[in-house]
């Protein structure tokens, strides 16, 4: 059974606990390399999300999930299935509403990043009918060289 429990970034074990998930993590969108972990206190205790939530599955933490200022889901799990990212996407849409759109700064509704690699997350979505609206490229220095 999935539970969310609500990150509080000025708790040291809340700060710890993101940073033992961060470095399991499999699937990564906005770093390739691990920050220390004082870079990351510092990310923790200034949180740039509106929410954000440990998962917890039985008695283990599994991963966490945010919800960002721009209406953005970020979902970051291990050793789950469709059903458990069902229920946090349920979970999380039935206790909170998208912010007001700001044209070219967030959508009216709630959009959600995912690594191509993350089969299971891309099989869920498709599985509950959510719209694909574009596809992300990094580009680096170099490629334009």
């Amino acid at each position: 059974m999935v539970k969310l429990i609500k990150v509080e970034n000025n708790k040291i074990n809340h700060i710890r606990l993101l940073y033992i998930l961060l470095s399991k993590r499999k699937y990564n969108i906005s770093h390739k390399k691990l920050p220390s972990y004082r870079e990351h206190k510092k990310f923790v205790i200034n949180s740039p999300y509106r929410v954000w939530y440990l998962i917890k599955n039985v008695n283990r933490f599994i991963g966490s999930t945010y919800i960002s200022k721009e209406n953005i889901i970020g979902i970051n799990a291990f050793d789950i299935n469709n059903d458990d990212y069902v229920k946090i996407f349920k979970t999380l849409l039935n206790n909170h509403k998208p912010l007001k759109a700001i044209k070219s700064v967030r959508n009216s509704n709630f959009i959600i990043n995912v690594n191509p690699s993350n089969k299971v997350l891309l099989e869920c979505m498709n599985k509950i009918g959510m719209e694909q609206i574009q596809t992300s490229f990094l580009i680096k220095k170099n490629n334009l060289n």
